[in-house]
């Protein structure tokens, strides 16, 4: 209960305040800077000198008398010069004269009191008038006073401590005198979190106001000691989930000790269920006194309704995999009640089926992929998953589609063999099972020797009557067909280049279906090659006169810009010619060459222009 009270200073101002052993005293021991205090000497020593130490790093002194100028807690020493010295102590504490934080009340009919604070001081001095004053305890309302007319007055109020001086500190008010008593107004409350609530209210300037609250949906009601900022309190410690707050204000008439009270507003509470194919909503009954709620749904006003017995709402026009927010409006007439804000995600739970056909293309430098069967979502998202087994597949490119064909340009897919299945999601973010699976053919090419390469490549699966046959294709640098071999052999194939293929720059293989599978066509990846002009030197030799093999010389296509250069073991050039169809006989500076190992190098261009260096070893054989 708020009341007020008058403090009585009677017998405590000049109060004795006495050192630790009682061999002093001083008039003061607490107060605000600058405080000034008197000693009083209580012991029987005589004439014997007496001296004092008020403050750490000052000299000592006979003075009784000594003023402390900033605030602090001091301990005053004592010391008695006698055979022995002696000593006694008392504590001082001097405060900073701060000003009081005061709150003007006003009351009806002209007359107002003020609100003490708390702290810092004991008890206050308000001075109503230059002749009328009165003293209140802290935390009290003062004893209020009758201006008679509605004006604006200057108060004045001091702050004290029991037994301190007169130097704290003193605050000016304004003191607007009223004829009646204006009624508060509770304008908002929301609920933040699972414990707070946000408060918005409109105030009267000079009006003591109280904040009331309920946690049983207004059957009764407490004051809650806090106090607005501006027109704004956050209230937290609370558990909205388990109880119904609502809240008033009271504006407090300390003359006649009455309330004035404003309108009410309850807590707007909201939980939303985020289920398939919907979001339901809940809420709280709305508090006594309300006349509407409102739905807010991602900050926009979604649904209004005067039915006030409805708690419960579905909302089922929704995107599915899209965040929504909702918070509850409830409308009073003076004011409005906002719930917490309650977001999730909206989803449909959907079984997509599986791709059933795959088929697979190599396309230049892609991998062209068709599919059927499956579904086709409104927004779908494709995945291409690949295993270099057929089991356990791996998650590749995402890619969108309006047709259910893509190319794929992934030079890892160039690069491997691999088990390729398509998966999809649909705009709720369901993804279907794997899929049929498919195998392209994927070509690998060895150059075992010049002009000579060996191809090799797994066979396109799966086909329900497998392929009937595969083709070597060679290709020129733009891609154009230079001719087409049949191949018996479902995965091996031995090609050589002549000079009529010399423009040859890609080689592929072609699988072509049968049965079921007739007019299936699928090519393999591209893989690199270029002719060269073959010039070809014999391995070993045998210059020993016997008529057979007795020169070493360059097989093959007439060149230009021909030479050849033998060396020997030690690095020593023991042959060299131009002329292309002249060979070394074996013979170094005059005799016979040991029989060894050596070097050659050949360097020429051929008829397309194409530069030629070649080298390699050849074993000279004397027996």
């Amino acid at each position: 209960m708020i009341g007020w009270s008058v403090l009585s200073l009677a017998g405590n101002s000049f109060a004795q305040n006495t050192s630790r052993i009682g061999r002093f005293s001083a008039d003061k021991v607490i107060g605000c800077a600058p405080l000034t205090i008197n000693i009083t000497e209580l012991d029987d020593f005589g004439n014997i000198s007496r001296q004092y130490q008020y403050e750490q790093g000052l000299a000592v002194t006979n003075n009784p008398t000594h003023t402390f100028s900033t605030p602090g807690v001091y301990d005053i020493v004592q010391i008695v010069q006698n055979e022995i010295p002696r000593t006694d102590t008392l504590t001082v504490i001097v405060n900073s004269p701060d000003i009081p934080q005061v709150t003007v009340a006003n009351c009806r009919n002209f007359s107002a009191s003020v609100r003490a604070p708390e702290v810092p001081y004991d008890y206050y001095r308000v001075y109503y008038t230059a002749t009328d004053s009165t003293d209140v305890v802290a935390g009290a309302y003062a004893t209020p006073y009758d201006f008679g007319v509605a004006g604006s007055f200057q108060v004045r109020v001091k702050g004290f401590y029991n037994g301190g001086n007169d130097s704290c500190g003193e605050a000016t008010v304004t003191i607007n005198t009223l004829l009646e008593l204006t009624d508060p107004t509770l304008n908002s409350i929301q609920t933040f979190d699972d414990n707070s609530m946000l408060l918005s209210a409109s105030f009267s300037t000079g009006i003591s106001y109280i904040l009331e609250m309920s946690a049983d949906n207004g059957v009764s009601y407490s004051e809650i000691p806090l106090t607005f900022q501006g027109t704004q309190l956050l209230v937290d410690q609370l558990t909205p989930q388990t109880n119904n707050y609502c809240f008033r204000l009271a504006a407090y008439d300390p003359c006649n000790d009455e309330f004035y009270y404003s309108n009410t507003l309850c807590q707007a509470s909201l939980s939303v269920s985020f289920e398939q194919y919907r979001n339901l909503l809940n809420w709280n009954t709305p508090g006594l006194g309300s006349s509407s709620y409102e739905i807010i749904r991602n900050d926009i006003s979604y649904q209004q309704s005067t039915n006030l017995q409805s708690t419960q709402y579905a909302d089922s026009t929704l995107v599915c995999n899209t965040d929504y927010c909702y918070q509850l409006r409830v409308n009073y007439p003076d004011g409005f009640a906002l719930s917490q804000v309650v977001c999730g995600t909206s989803f449909e739970v959907q079984n997509l089926s599986p791709v059933t056909g795959m088929y697979a293309t190599y396309q230049n430098d892609g991998l062209f992929l068709r599919w059927s069967g499956g579904e086709r979502p409104a927004s779908p998202v494709f995945q291409v998953a690949y295993s270099s087994n057929g089991q356990n597949f791996s998650e590749g490119n995402t890619f969108s589609s309006d047709v259910d064909e893509q190319l794929v340009s992934d030079s890892q897919f160039l690069q491997n063999s691999y088990f390729y299945s398509i998966q999809y999601a649909d705009e709720c973010g369901n993804i279907s099972p794997p899929g049929a699976v498919v195998r392209p053919v994927f070509l690998e090419a060895a150059q075992i020797e010049s002009n000579l390469w060996e191809l090799s490549w797994n066979q396109y699966e799966p086909l329900t009557d497998g392929v009937r046959q595969y083709f070597v294709e060679l290709w020129d640098a733009d891609m154009a067909l230079l001719a087409t071999y049949d191949v018996w052999d479902p995965t091996f194939y031995e090609l050589r280049l002549t000079s009529d293929l010399s423009n040859a720059a890609w080689v592929t293989v072609r699988a072509e279906g049968f049965g079921a599978n007739s007019g299936f066509e699928s090519t393999s990846n591209r893989r690199p090659l270029a002719f060269q002009s073959d010039l070809y030197v014999p391995s070993a030799f045998t210059p020993n006169g016997d008529g057979l093999n007795e020169e070493l010389g360059v097989i093959g296509p007439e060149v230009s810009g021909f030479s050849f250069r033998i060396f020997n073991r030690w690095g020593e050039l023991v042959f060299f010619t131009t002329e292309q169809p002249r060979g070394w006989n074996g013979v170094y500076r005059g005799t016979r060459a040991p029989q060894g190992t050596y070097l050659y190098f050949i360097e020429a261009t051929d008829a397309d222009g194409r530069q030629i260096k070649k080298s390699g070893n050849f074993v000279l054989l004397t027996n």
